[in-house]
């Protein structure tokens, strides 16, 4: 005989058969309105919420792909604008440096004039305008913070001096700047061109020669077999004496 089957909520209890064994019992999940689900509704629910969250993650996705294209136009702009600004300044730097020069070249196309004209009378009325040329191209550098870097009689520095000759010099020590070359500039504590300069070197220290010993006169002694080659006395008979013999 079948159990009679007694109805819960939540699940489907057998009642106890007639021969008085228990019969098992199904865990059955309900809906809502109290009907039983099936493994298809419960299947159709699980695609409907992992759509849910599909959209859900891509709607988070294109909401973080928006603000990386916002933050890379943000970038994008600032660069532009950083080119724009770096690009200016450097115009007015420029501009600042010309500027700082006109009034050398000022000075140096009337004397340029002058020399051609034949103006300067003398050498030395010549060298005096090219004195007030330097004195005025120094003070033009001064202003604009560059110095240059002339001073001789001191020891090299790798960053400040290279190095194109050297000379022998006992007096001074090794590495001394003896004169420059081409004269190195610095702006500010920044080296723009290192000067080319002539050092100095100790000479190398001189090695003594061994003297030659002096060559003892000794004479050969001569051995036997020379003196009996000498005075022609061998070991065999004087051919005319081995010809007696055989006539003998």
């Amino acid at each position: 005989m079948q159990p009679v089957k007694k109805m819960t909520k939540g699940k489907e209890t057998s009642s106890i058969n007639k021969d008085g064994s228990a019969a098992g019992t199904k865990d059955v999940k309900s809906s809502p309105d109290g009907k039983d689900k099936t493994e298809l509704d419960i299947a159709r629910e699980e695609v409907a919420s992992l759509k849910c969250q599909l959209r859900k993650e891509t709607d988070e996705l294109c909401e973080e792909k928006d603000k990386h294209l916002y933050l890379q136009a943000e970038f994008d702009n600032a660069e532009k604008r950083r080119a724009k600004v770096w690009e200016s300044q450097r115009k007015r730097m420029q501009a600042d440096v010309v500027f700082a020069f006109l009034p050398l070249v000022d000075s140096f196309i009337p004397a340029v004039k002058k020399a051609e004209e034949g103006a300067y009378k003398d050498v030395k009325q010549l060298g005096e305008g090219l004195k007030s040329l330097k004195r005025q191209l120094d003070t033009i550098l001064n202003g604009l913070n560059v110095t240059p870097i002339d001073i001789v009689n001191v020891p090299f520095d790798y960053n400040l001096h290279e190095v194109m000759q050297s000379q022998t010099r006992s007096d001074l020590p090794d590495d001394t700047v003896l004169s420059i070359i081409q004269v190195g500039w610095k702006l500010g504590a920044d080296i723009i061109r290192p000067a080319k300069v002539v050092v100095s070197k100790k000479p190398a220290p001189l090695v003594p020669v061994p003297t030659p010993v002096a060559e003892q006169d000794t004479q050969p002694v001569p051995s036997e077999s020379d003196s009996n080659n000498s005075t022609g006395q061998t070991g065999e008979k004087p051919e005319s004496e081995q010809n007696d013999d055989f006539s003998n």
